[in-house]
């Protein structure tokens, strides 16, 4: 204390009074600049992770039209799956953003989120999990009740989220291979479950296709797979984005190689449909380390993850219809569910037990949330024609023996 008086005794003496008196001015300049300086810097900065966020939330808007592109191979049955991708979005999306913003964060301080890029970047990613979920029962629900298993997903979703993300620590899964795909490939399960459509008209007919119909899915494909890195780096910040692209984009190189060597040596030929879907299986399973592993470890996984999608589709598909009874319309589990398992797998080593908990509790709450929902909206009748636009368009008029 006695320092103290005596250092402030020496300055306003009348030698260190000028002393200080004759620094002002520069200190006012150095201040100064700095703001001027500093001030941009620092809203630069936020300006570039503003403009990465915006051009990755509007690559996920774009990868969602593209979902259902890859899921408009049935003859017959193309314009509804367009529709119901637009409807279910439009309605998910706001539910999602009001809950979150709205509810849960000013009511009960759940999973705080303001509006800017990261709640719509979230509030997407969300909204292209459905449109996933929904490759299960597609083809086997009236129009309408696409629109109220919308509704019934968004909290179930969010009940995962939290889980994960908040309940949870320590969870790898930055690109989605558990919040994302797994989610969306079991809660579709649950809802197929609930459902209990077990009729010879969704079982047994052949899913027709055309050559062009099948075209669509080859370039639904391709772009997805050109875009996913936009996917799985939605959250990350944008000195992430680089090496977890290239990771991501490695993982998926590994599958594309596997599922060709996989489905030759199985059948001496392609299937393409198969393959369009087997081939993007590196990319869902890396979603749980594309922003810790390096380009080879991704390499890795995604040879992996080719086998064991390829594998699904030639094996998997016809046993777990034969068990249950349902039809797995998209073949969302051969892509999404086991791919996802997979890269939870891969994830353990690095995250522990944590990893497997949010595994396990996805897959239960999935089943059981998609279940309850497929019993609600089994209350509503069964479609008449399965896989047929006609349950919504007047397609009778606008067909020609040669369109199809």
């Amino acid at each position: 204390m006695v320092s103290l008086l005596t250092f402030y005794s020496k300055m306003i003496s009348k030698k260190g009074k000028d002393r200080w008196l004759n620094r002002i001015p520069g200190f006012l300049t150095g201040v100064i600049l700095a703001t001027f300086l500093l001030i941009p810097i620092v809203n630069a900065q936020s300006i570039v992770e503003q403009a990465w966020g915006y051009v990755r939330v509007v690559d996920i808007f774009f990868m969602t039209f593209l979902v259902a592109f890859l899921m408009m191979f049935i003859k017959k049955y193309e314009w509804e799956v367009a529709w119901m991708t637009c409807i279910v979005l439009a309605i998910s999306f706001p539910i999602y953003v009001f809950l979150k913003a709205e509810l849960l964060q000013q009511y009960f301080s759940v999973m705080p989120a303001t509006p800017g890029v990261y709640l719509w970047g979230i509030a997407i990613v969300m909204s292209i999990t459905l449109v996933i979920a929904l490759g299960v029962p597609l083809g086997q629900l009236k129009h309408w009740q696409y629109a109220v298993l919308a509704v019934l997903f968004v909290p179930a979703f969010l009940v995962m989220e939290w889980f994960q993300w908040e309940f949870l620590e320590g969870v790898y899964d930055a690109g989605g291979s558990i919040l994302v795909h797994m989610f969306a490939a079991f809660w579709g399960w649950g809802v197929i479950l609930g459902l209990q459509d077990k009729r010879e008209s969704v079982i047994e007919e052949g899913m027709k296709t055309t050559v062009t119909s099948v075209g669509w899915v080859w370039l639904a494909a391709m772009l997805l797979f050109m875009l996913w890195p936009s996917f799985v780096t939605v959250l990350l910040p944008p000195e992430e984005v680089v090496s977890t692209t290239i990771t991501t984009y490695f993982a998926g190189f590994g599958s594309m190689i596997t599922t060709y060597i996989v489905l030759y040596a199985i059948d001496k030929e392609i299937d393409p449909l198969i393959y369009c879907y087997a081939m993007l299986g590196g990319l869902v399973s890396i979603g749980a380390l594309c922003d810790v592993v390096g380009i080879w470890t991704g390499f890795g996984i995604g040879l992996a993850a080719g086998v064991i999608s390829a594998l699904g589709f030639r094996y998997l598909a016809d046993y777990l219809t034969r068990t249950t009874g349902v039809l797995d319309s998209m073949g969302v589990m051969q892509l999404h569910g086991i791919c996802g398992i997979w890269g939870a797998i891969t994830a353990i080593p690095f995250a522990g037990m944590v990893e497997v908990y949010a595994a396990v509790f996805c897959i239960v709450f999935a089943i059981i949330s998609g279940a309850i929902s497929g019993f609600i909206v089994r209350l509503g009748g069964r479609v008449k024609e399965p896989f047929e636009d006609s349950d919504l368009f007047p397609v009778e008029s606008n067909r020609t023996e040669d369109t199809f």
